[in-house]
């Protein structure tokens, strides 16, 4: 009956993609009831996942030039409880995905001889190399937010 009343307003369903009776549908990152609208926890449980992978990946940012970079398209699109998967932050994962598994061996420290420091700034990121003859012994990198994007580098 549904179907055939939005068929006479030229409306089509599929009729394998529709619910009946339902008291609730998920709507994008939401659940429609006739409460109100909440968040659908499957899709915050993917962003807890996604969250979690990236606090497991911290540890290996040292291994990894430019990490800051690479990841801060995601993290731009991660705020609070809800996360846009962007095309940007698609390919930032793809990214950081094959910086793993190309991470560079680092060098181990000889206190013996002199440490040197690279270090570059943009308007939002900063980075830096902790080197000794030209090998890297360690890498850092963040993303700037708020008032430290604004500060003198």
């Amino acid at each position: 009956m549904t179907l055939d009343v939005l068929r006479q307003h030229q409306l089509f369903a599929n009729r394998s993609k529709c619910k009946f009776g339902s008291f609730e549908v998920a709507y994008f990152r939401h659940i429609i009831f006739a409460q109100g609208v909440k968040a659908n926890p499957n899709k915050l449980t993917s962003l807890k996942a996604l969250r979690g992978f990236f606090g497991l990946i911290e540890d290996y940012r040292r291994f990894i030039n430019g990490y800051g970079g690479i990841v801060a398209p995601t993290y731009r699109n991660a705020e609070k409880d809800e996360f846009i998967w962007s095309e940007e932050s698609r390919e930032a994962f793809q990214k950081l995905k094959e910086a793993i598994m190309q991470a560079l061996v680092l060098a181990l420290p000889d206190f013996s001889i002199l440490f040197t420091i690279g270090c570059d700034t943009s308007g939002t990121l900063i980075g830096s190399a902790l080197k000794q003859r030209g090998h890297p012994l360690a890498f850092f990198s963040q993303v700037l937010k708020g008032r430290a994007q604004v500060m003198s580098t």
